[in-house]
């Protein structure tokens, strides 16, 4: 049996500079339902018996862009929810947060922050 591994598209919700962390938190809520933005993509002509997907709508529009099938939808795999970790009227900027998705795990990631 081979087991396949895709990622969602890309969501298709740009990211204000500067957010504080009530805004960040309905960025993300918005996040979780945006449409991705679909594109070919190769997959080495691969078969699939079954697809399985998070239930969450950016994997179920990917899942069925990509497979014709029948989908089983599991919230078992979603993606570890993402919010703000403290409440503040500080400004968090874009780069940090973008920082905090693609760090190593021992990584340190600074925050840039800005009050209005």
């Amino acid at each position: 049996m081979k087991v396949g591994l895709i990622r969602h598209f890309e969501v298709d919700l740009p990211l204000k500079k500067n957010l504080s962390s009530n805004e960040f938190a309905e960025w993300v809520k918005r996040y979780n339902s945006f449409k991705v933005k679909t594109r070919e993509i190769e997959i080495n002509s691969t078969e699939w018996d079954k697809c399985y997907s998070s239930d969450l709508p950016r994997a179920m529009e990917t899942a069925n862009y990509l497979f014709k099938g029948k989908i089983h939808k599991t919230e078992l795999i979603r993606e570890v929810p993402l919010g703000p970790i403290i409440t503040t009227k500080f400004k968090i900027h874009q780069r940090s947060i973008e920082k905090l998705g693609n760090h190593r795990q021992n990584d340190s990631v600074p925050l840039l922050c800005r009050t209005d």
